[in-house]
């Protein structure tokens, strides 16, 4: 209990899960996002960002309220994929000439193996901040923590996987450009939330009973 009492609330565990960089310009190229992810969904290209929205709109549609699965849309897309390229060339060769020769397509090793590590260090972050939540010394930081589970229990409840899915790559296409059109608007009120709840959360630590430190023990005999 005299490591409860000791323990501050902005800890390093608590750095997980709140941003102290609001306010800050991001530095996205260390971030583990390639640089065509952060074009897409910063609509550098508004054609190609464009058509991924549309695609995955339909594909949420037909697998949604089409009533097609994952698989059997996998197997139509590939079938249809096959044929077109077969019969491109069957025709290129009954016109006399050759096929068109086509690359496949080939993973970077390195970028991969960049990519795995940052994974990796990432899993390896959350575990330690998690066992940290764990371990019991911050319960102001644990009680947000079972707070934030009850609100996404209760969201599971009112929507299925597929429409989570669908407001999350919603999300993911228009809320980093809306945040980067109004940034300073909203680090405003990210900073005036965040100094209300360090308010609370002061006025619930101060609530909750410390022990005495081992110092405090020796003065008292």
């Amino acid at each position: 209990r005299a490591e409860m009492a000791d323990q501050p609330l902005g800890s390093d565990s608590e750095a997980f899960f709140v941003d102290p960089t609001i306010g800050k310009k991001r530095d996205w190229a260390q971030s583990g996002l390639s640089k065509q992810v952060i074009d897409v969904i910063y609509w550098k290209d508004p054609r190609i960002s464009g058509a991924i929205l549309a695609a995955g709109l339909i594909f949420f549609y037909v697998t949604t309220w089409g009533g097609y699965s994952y698989l059997t849309l996998f197997s139509i897309i590939t079938m249809m994929h096959l044929l077109v390229s077969i019969l491109h060339g069957v025709v290129s060769t009954y016109q006399g000439s050759s096929p068109p020769s086509q690359k496949p397509f080939q993973l970077d090793v390195e970028a991969s193996k960049k990519n795995t590590a940052l994974v990796v260090e990432a899993i390896n972050n959350f575990l330690k901040w998690y066992f940290d939540i764990l371990s019991g010394k911050n319960l102001v930081l644990s009680l947000q923590i079972i707070c934030l589970l009850c609100v996404t229990w209760t969201i599971g409840t009112w929507m299925d996987g597929s429409t989570l899915l669908l407001l999350a790559f919603l999300g993911g296409m228009s809320i980093p450009v809306a945040y980067q059109n109004n940034q300073s608007l909203v680090d405003a009120k990210l900073r005036l939330a965040k100094d209300k709840m360090d308010e609370m959360v002061e006025k619930i630590n101060n609530r909750i009973p410390k022990a005495e430190t081992t110092e405090g023990a020796k003065k008292g005999t």
